[in-house]
């Protein structure tokens, strides 16, 4: 329709946006776009749609803002319009609407029947959707009822650009129009018996006793009209006039069912690819959740790869240490052994006394008479000596000993601090973190525990590390919390300060001395009653400082509970 009809399609264009941006509220937007399509239908010619949007302009002045004078003169504008191209029904009507009676000789003149507003409204008659034969045959229709005519057929193009009889009325007409409408069609002109083209009708139709009137529906075919010779009168310029104007209504018409028929094709392809699009998108969306399952899994596997290849570095070179000092302090142990058995001054005493056992005369005569006897003193003497160079030789072999068993506590405790500050960081569910320490360390078992979150943000972190500070914490609570003569209470406070993320892990128990406080992450310092542990603070902060931490620990005194406050750097 935009290309046979631009400046009509134009006037529809702006028609359709001014009634949806009113519809939407915009008034004045619309009315801006309604004046707009009125302009453009004056301008090509299209009185009849211009009336039309007059008529709606009055409409929505009147009951969209109120404003009874500005609807008032749309409306006779558009009633001016009607009379003018002849549709003296709607200015009729639009008269009785507005409480003013049309003039008696106004409503004597018949130029167009009642129906003609069939063909006013397009293809829709009652708000339903009219057929292409049924809009020929109601145009048709009125056509020959409007210029009282007893013959009409509508001729329009085919798929082969061949003019075929589409519709007529009153078939019993037998004369051959074809050349009258193939002439009418190329020339683009309106033939009529006694008005224009006389000479023409009888050059192709030869002479005849009836009047014909044939006009070109644009571009798409002709309509043929005839009056046969009882009836006396011919056509005249009101007649053709009108005639003009159904046709050109009737090319409305027929572009709309085009355009109609092409954009219901159209819905129907893009329906359809819409769906396989739809299906596509829902294939890749599938595809993409199942890699990122599989991504998911992947990380996983990394970081408990990670995890394991550290313990396993950590183990290996403590491994391979301890089995070096190892192998030295058994060879220490095995040389002593030897010692022991072989180079003793014990073997020289044994000697002496079987000697002396086996002696008849008694200590005394062996001390006077027998050689060995007689050098007891320096025998002795060589014995002490003896005793005391061994003890101080296997008090050296211990003393290396004891150093070598220092070293391999020392390069446990490095491989250790080297374990706990490999890190490795994964975005994590801070509540995830809490449920697992508390389920592991049994907090949740005999004690009531608060969780309070005040972020919604999930950092990195070192999930196995954070978790196990967490579970030292909440045992140490469990412990401070036994036999109080208060009902226990442990709460975690998790909230984001400055760049880091602080987690307050608080009890009501026992508390914590001041004189303690400064020692109490120190190895081996413990303030339970029995004086187990001593060494998961200390561990506990270690590790939060390799995390580029701290772990901090407050308490008002004996009895008054206690706060352990974890301090890790933010990473998003």
């Amino acid at each position: 329709m935009a290309i046979s009809c631009p400046e009509n399609f134009e006037a529809f264009h702006n028609l359709l946006l001014g009634e949806l941006n009113i519809l939407k509220g915009d008034f004045y937007p619309g009315v801006e776009f309604l004046e707009k399509a009125s302009d453009r239908s004056r301008k090509s010619g299209f009185d009849h749609l211009q009336g039309l949007i007059w008529n709606r302009l009055s409409f929505h002045w009147q009951n969209t803002q109120g404003k009874s004078e500005i609807s008032s003169f749309y409306k006779e504008n558009a009633e001016k319009v009607f009379k003018g191209w002849g549709a003296n029904e709607l200015a009729f009507k639009s008269q009785r609407e507005r409480g003013v009676k049309p003039e008696a000789n106004d409503e004597s003149k018949v130029y167009l029947p009642s129906d003609l507003s069939t063909i006013l409204k397009g293809h829709s008659i009652g708000g339903e959707r009219l057929g292409r034969e049924e809009i020929l045959n109601k145009s048709l229709s009125v056509l020959v009822k409007a210029s009282h005519s007893q013959y009409g057929a509508i001729y329009l193009l085919d798929n082969e650009s061949n003019l075929i009889l589409e519709e007529s009325l009153n078939e019993s007409w037998e004369k051959d129009l074809s050349s009258l409408v193939n002439y009418t069609f190329r020339a683009n002109k309106t033939l009529c018996s006694h008005l224009m083209e006389q000479e023409r009708i009888i050059e192709i139709l030869g002479d005849m006793n009836y009047s014909i009137l044939s006009t070109p529906i644009q571009g798409k075919g002709v309509i043929v009209l005839i009056r046969d010779e009882k009836n006396t009168d011919n056509y005249n310029e009101e007649v053709m006039r009108v005639v003009q104007l159904i046709t050109q209504q009737l090319l409305l018409s027929l572009e709309n069912i085009d355009m109609y028929q092409k954009m219901t094709l159209f819905n129907k392809e893009l329906e359809e690819k819409v769906a396989l699009r739809t299906r596509e998108l829902k294939n890749e969306r599938d595809k993409a959740q199942a890699i990122a399952e599989d991504l998911k899994k992947a990380q996983r596997e990394i970081v408990d790869i990670a995890k394991n290849a550290g313990r396993t570095e950590v183990a290996a070179n403590v491994l391979h240490n301890v089995g070096n000092s190892s192998m030295f302090i058994l060879g220490q142990f095995s040389i002593m052994r030897k010692k022991l058995k072989k180079e003793g001054p014990f073997e020289i005493l044994q000697a002496l006394i079987t000697k002396l056992g086996d002696y008849q005369g008694g200590v005394v005569e062996f001390v006077k008479k027998d050689p060995v006897g007689q050098n007891l003193g320096q025998f002795l003497q060589e014995i002490a000596n003896l005793g005391h160079q061994f003890i101080a030789d296997q008090d050296q072999r211990v003393a290396g000993i004891e150093q070598k068993l220092r070293q391999m506590m020392k390069l446990i405790k490095t491989e250790s601090i080297n374990y706990n500050a490999y890190a490795v960081l994964e975005t994590t569910d801070i509540r995830a973190i809490i449920d697992e320490a508390v389920i592991l360390s049994g907090l949740g078992d005999t004690i009531e525990h608060r969780v309070r979150i005040e972020t919604p943000l999930q950092p990195k972190l070192d999930f196995a590390k954070v978790k196990n500070i967490l579970i030292n914490l909440y045992s140490n609570s469990i412990n401070a919390c036994a036999n109080l003569d208060r009902k226990p209470l442990v709460t975690s406070l998790v909230k984001k300060k400055d760049n880091y993320l602080r987690i307050e892990v608080s009890d009501n128990g026992c508390g914590i001395a001041e004189a303690a406080l400064s020692e109490i992450f120190s190895p081996g310092v413990s303030t339970r009653n029995n004086g187990e542990g001593g060494y998961g603070l200390h561990n506990s902060s270690i590790v939060a400082q390799n995390l580029g931490g701290s772990l901090i620990a407050h308490s008002d005194g004996p009895q008054m509970g206690a706060t352990f406050i974890l301090e890790l750097p933010w990473v998003s």
